[in-house]
């Protein structure tokens, strides 16, 4: 527990008792409900509880009739006015009048998503609602998913309970919304009464916000239940779980400071309006969050300040910000919803599974530090875009990536993936390829491309070298751009910036670029117009995809001359004659060649005959 929370709490009035009433309040429940024996006894708070809401009225005598059963006409008035069900819809129902009295609500629950009646055209408005139909159709307005394994159910007759609804009534039931009766049976079939239907919406609503505006509940036992937009619910803590239901509509409601001990179900909300998210979530913690619309309705959610909840499920068409610091947040969202829900995501993400099959994720912008593409979301495509960036990306389902965001490492573990941009390191898992960057890549050429970039040991080199041209060759460990210059061995080699421009500098002889296309192979750049006898250097850099540069290395070489040896015009001279100071006479005699040679040279007595080049030599 936070030391906030902990402040928070203290400040909350009669909090420290409200710990120790829970399970006192449990056993009474179990104690009272659904026990039409004591009907007089346990109604009564319950059946105020409803009238005070605007729930039930009773008739012109003030009588509730808690112990008559209610038809399915009825069922819907009072869970659409519990609620805050009000948006009608089409009539679609041939036993269903427009001007019957319950046609509205029909309607209203119909366009709500928890009624479908018994057939496309069926309403059966007069049939009686059942024990087992009743938690179902609560179940749906509380976004139940159905506890597996309910075979297990502890109520003695649950091979009467219908497999259709076994899941949701178990449900229910752990929750402590319905109960059986003493011997331990539900009797799902028996009809529901008033009172009963009264204990179970207290139950399962617990305190109830209808009215717009800025509340403070403080500690509140149970659940609690917001069915009207522009509520601000601050410095509250709740026991139980924290309901948005689809009578928020396309309203908007903030939370701040809020504490909930169970989880927050968003089951209503619409997309930003004028600038603002639907439903803010400032300081809040929640022991899990869930956004499930019964209409596929799409939501617009932002986390902010001190809001920490680590299990986000959200299984409608959503809009997320998440605008936390480290270590807060939202911190890990399953994307869970029906085929081919649209999600977008943004700010500071921490962790998100999509298992949705044909959907569409966009990360529109901010960070988000693990992404993974479940083997359940079939179909499903990513979109990263520029101003986004995913820090690892796991595809463990063929997937299309799209868009002009960053990859720092892709991770792919399922065949038949697409990923337009190129990640600063890839892992494909053997056995399957991926293409990447428009590259098709195995395991193999996926660790090659996420190596930094370098040229060989040995290279760049000078072969083939003649008097003015020669070949530069170099190698390198992936594919890439080579940038290379040739630059006389007087005026040094040159750097990456100069590599890069070469333009910019004028003493850069030759310069030019090499498409690499596969490693450790040779690629060969043809020099010419070089200088007889010239010393050079070669430099040279490669830039990968990814425009990272390996360090720039360099190579010498020198062109020889093949040019034949001789005498300039007018050497040699004629001698110059002197005395030296022993009286011996000197000639001088003065020669110049055209190139660096060996030269050699003889003296002999006058009249000799002229020496052969093998004379010279010998």
């Amino acid at each position: 527990m936070t030391d906030q929370t902990r402040a928070r709490r203290a400040s909350l009035p009669g909090f420290a008792c409200l710990a120790a009433l829970v399970l006192t309040a449990l056993i009474l429940c179990a104690l009272m409900c659904g026990r039409p024996a004591q009907a007089a006894d346990w109604m009564t708070p319950y059946l105020e509880q409803v009238q005070e809401w605007g729930v039930m009225r009773g008739d012109a005598n003030g009588n509730l009739h808690e112990d008559r059963s209610i038809n399915r006409a009825e069922f819907v008035t009072l869970v659409n006015r519990a609620f805050g069900y009000e948006d009608a819809g089409p009539h679609t129902f041939a036993d269903v009048n427009p001007n019957d009295w319950f046609a509205e609500d029909i309607s209203i629950a119909h366009k709500a998503g928890y009624f479908n009646g018994t057939s496309p055209t069926s309403a059966e408005p007069y049939s009686l609602v059942t024990r087992e139909q009743a938690a179902v159709l609560l179940g749906r307005c509380l976004r139940f998913q159905g506890v597996t394994g309910a075979a297990n159910s502890t109520f003695t007759d649950m091979q009467d309970i219908g497999g259709w609804s076994r899941g949701m009534v178990q449900e229910a039931a752990d929750l402590g919304i319905i109960q059986g009766y003493a011997d331990g049976s539900f009797r799902p079939n028996l009809p529901i009464t008033r009172g009963q239907m009264a204990c179970f919406l207290v139950r399962a609503l617990g305190t109830l916000v209808q009215e717009p505006g800025e509340q403070t509940s403080g500690g509140v036992y149970g659940n609690l239940t917001i069915t009207t937009p522009g509520v601000k619910l601050k410095d509250t803590v709740v026991t139980g779980n924290l309901y948005l239901t689809g009578g928020v509509g396309l309203g908007n409601v903030e939370l701040e400071n809020v504490e909930v001990l169970g989880k927050i179900v968003i089951c209503g909300g619409g997309e930003a309006e004028g600038g603002k998210h639907s439903v803010i979530l400032r300081n809040v913690t929640a022991g899990g969050l869930e956004l499930d619309s019964l209409t596929e309705q799409f939501f617009s959610v932002e986390a902010e300040g001190l809001t920490s909840i680590e299990n986000v499920t959200v299984r409608s068409s959503a809009y997320i910000e998440d605008r936390t610091e480290d270590g807060l947040g939202l911190q890990t969202i399953r994307l869970d919803g029906v085929d081919g829900s649209q999600f977008q995501l943004a700010g500071n993400l921490k962790r998100i599974v999509n298992l949705t099959p044909n959907s569409r994720l966009q990360i529109a912008q901010g960070v988000a530090d693990v992404v993974t593409m479940d083997e359940k979301a079939e179909g499903a495509s990513l979109v990263i875009d520029n101003l986004a960036s995913i820090r690892e990306l796991n595809l463990d389902r063929a997937t299309q990536v799209t868009g002009e965001g960053g990859i720092s490492h892709l991770n792919v573990n399922a065949p038949g993936s697409t990923v337009s941009m190129l990640p600063d390191t890839i892992y494909v898992r053997p056995g399957i390829t991926a293409n990447i960057n428009n590259q098709d890549m195995d395991n193999k050429t996926a660790a090659e491309s996420s190596e930094d970039p370098r040229i060989l040991a040995g290279y760049p080199v000078a072969r083939n070298i003649a008097p003015t041209s020669a070949n530069a060759v170099f190698r390198t460990n992936k594919s890439g751009t080579i940038h290379w210059a040739i630059t006389a061995l007087m005026d040094g080699s040159v750097g990456e910036t100069e590599l890069m421009e070469p333009a910019s500098y004028p003493k850069i002889i030759r310069s030019g670029t090499i498409k690499v296309t596969a490693a450790n192979t040779d690629f060969t750049a043809r020099l010419t117009g070089l200088t007889r006898e010239g010393s050079y250097y070669i430099s040279a850099l490669l830039e990968d995809a990814r425009g990272r540069r390996s360090p720039v290395k360099i190579a010498a070489f020198t062109t020889p001359d093949d040019s034949a040896p001789n005498f300039v015009n007018g050497y040699p001279q004629a001698p110059i004659l002197t005395v030296d100071a022993d009286n011996e006479q000197v000639a001088q005699i003065m020669v110049m060649a055209n190139k660096s040679c060996q030269m050699y040279y003889v003296l002999l007595p006058k009249g000799s005959a002229a020496p052969t080049p093998a004379d010279f030599r010998s």
